[in-house]
């Protein structure tokens, strides 16, 4: 009996030994931790970079103008590389759809926006993954309540030659000053009497014109979007808008900010291989 209570207190003691020391490591190492993460804490509040709303973001869009025959634009806001770029796209353009080709116009028309939006990522970057591309469309008279500004002034003798001047009645003078109603109804007789390409060309320009020369209209596009929703067609969700919204404003406010417009080839109502690096690049 006394031998067994001898082994018991024995291995107890020894049990002790083992163990208080290690309890106390173990202490000591969650002590250290907890330490640690105080001072990185502490030094993230210190030296810690602060990342500003909307200057890590990138959008693309596909603007697309409701009537008779549509207009596209084509749109990217990168606050990276701060730049805004546009380009549009004549409604006669072929994409390409399930049943063979469709025009772009056509798509638009019979199947939405958002249709149109589909197919011209399908035609540019087939099976591969493409980036998110939003869509937005609305009538000419609600563009011209999201354009709503101060005249601007725009040189067309940097786009259209002598004959087209004449065609739209600037032959007298290439400087047209525009309001947002005077602009639509510029780029409604462009689409009228000249070349889609050359039109659609016209319209990137104009809208160029409004967004270089108006400080506020970039920072105040995402809000009209939102207080103008019930008279436009898109996928562009709350979030998203805010996101678009923090990206123009930051745009807004750098110096170094680019706004221009590109013009692709296009042969028979056909992107060139060009055409398609030149969008491939600007939507990736």
């Amino acid at each position: 009996m006394r031998s067994r209570r001898g082994f018991f207190w024995q291995s107890l003691v020894f049990t002790l030994i083992l163990l208080v020391p290690m309890m106390g490591v173990t202490l000591w190492l969650h002590r250290g931790q907890q330490q640690q993460q105080a001072l990185r804490q502490a030094a993230a509040q210190r030296g810690g970079i602060t990342v500003e709303a909307g200057s890590q973001s990138v959008w693309r869009f596909l603007l697309v103008v409701q009537q008779e025959q549509p207009a596209f634009v084509l749109a990217r806001a990168d606050s990276l590389l701060q730049t805004v770029t546009l380009c549009a796209l004549p409604a006669d353009l072929q994409v390409n759809a399930p049943a063979g080709t469709t025009t772009l116009g056509e798509c638009a028309l019979t199947a939405g926006a958002g249709r149109a939006a589909q197919l011209l990522q399908q035609t540019l970057f087939g099976d591969e993954a493409a980036p998110a591309l939003y869509y937005l469309a609305a009538t000419p008279a609600t563009w011209q309540t999201f354009a709503d500004a101060d005249e601007v002034r725009w040189d067309t003798a940097a786009l259209f030659d002598a004959a087209n001047q004449r065609r739209l009645g600037l032959d007298a003078d290439p400087i047209a000053v525009l309001t947002a109603d005077t602009a639509a109804g510029l780029l409604a007789k462009a689409q009228r009497v000249l070349a889609p390409e050359t039109a659609a060309a016209a319209r990137a320009a104009v809208w160029c014109a409004f967004l270089r020369q108006q400080p506020a209209l970039l920072p105040a596009l995402a809000d009209r979007w939102r207080q103008y929703s019930a008279r436009t067609l898109t996928n562009l969700h709350s979030g998203d808008l805010t996101g678009a919204g923090e990206c123009f404003d930051y745009l807004s406010r750098q110096e170094a900010l680019r706004i221009d417009y590109l013009q692709v080839p296009i042969q028979d109502n056909t992107l060139t291989a060009e055409a398609m690096r030149t969008l491939r690049e600007m939507l990736g």
